[in-house]
């Protein structure tokens, strides 16, 4: 959906100002800001998708740490040093700079969890199955325990090796 924002904001921003009877001036100031808003949609996508996965996996401070980023320590900061410029497209320019930064912040921290997740699954697998159970070490439940075996489409009791 990302994209069809992008397509949509870069091919007819004309047409989507008009569904608001935007003014000659309003089509002037929005025209270029619709078009920088639409490189932020690219960017987005992964910071979008990678939050929900943080947290699905319980890692809720994760997302919390990325929205700060992309508003508080970018955004507001960038909009205002732009600002003082005097150019109002350059201003339009911090969208997709957030967004950059919310990226970078995004895969570092993904990078972090997924080495502790490799660790994690290094010592722990699924007897039956010889899989990990994500399950299992998300909840650091190491007694028996029940989790879903993709590949089988069906459930069974894993039991963990290294009972902690």
């Amino acid at each position: 959906f990302m994209w069809t924002g992008f397509a949509l904001f870069e091919l007819i921003p004309v047409r989507l100002l008009g569904l608001f009877s935007a003014s000659s001036q309003m089509i002037e100031i929005g025209v270029p800001a619709l078009r920088w808003m639409s490189l932020a949609f690219l960017i987005a996508g992964f910071s979008v998708v990678t939050v929900s996965l943080f947290q699905a996996l319980g890692k809720g401070i994760y997302s919390l740490i990325i929205s700060a980023a992309r508003q508080l320590l970018a955004l507001l900061p960038l909009a205002y040093v732009l600002s003082l410029t005097g150019n109002l497209d350059l201003v339009w320019l911090s969208l997709p700079l957030a967004e950059v930064v919310s990226a970078v912040v995004t895969l570092c921290l993904y990078i972090k969890l997924r080495k502790k997740l490799d660790g994690m699954m290094a010592e722990t697998s699924c007897v039956k199955h010889k899989k990990v159970c994500m399950n299992c070490i998300m909840r650091r439940e190491w007694r028996s325990v029940s989790c879903f075996s993709y590949k089988e489409r069906w459930l069974t009791d894993c039991f963990i090796e290294n009972i902690c």
